[in-house]
């Protein structure tokens, strides 16, 4: 479908996915952030998410790492 091939290729559609599977799929958010870093690993808003994952699961010096690439984007 269009749709389908409209998400593989966009960063923003898949951090939108991985963004509406945070609450109740966490593998599925996974999965469309490691999708959309394939295509930009420096997207925001994926990195924010994920920043947000990791301290949630008390990875805090992942966190740290994956924050500093934020700051290095803007």
């Amino acid at each position: 479908s269009k749709a389908a091939e409209i998400e593989a290729k966009d960063p923003e559609v898949l951090y939108g996915l991985a963004r509406c599977a945070q609450a109740g799929d966490r593998v599925a958010m996974r999965r469309h952030l490691d999708a959309a870093f394939a295509i930009n690993p420096r997207h925001p808003g994926c990195l924010l998410l994920q920043a947000e994952h990791e301290i949630d699961s008390e990875a805090y010096a992942a966190a740290v790492v994956t924050l500093d690439k934020l700051a290095a984007v803007n």
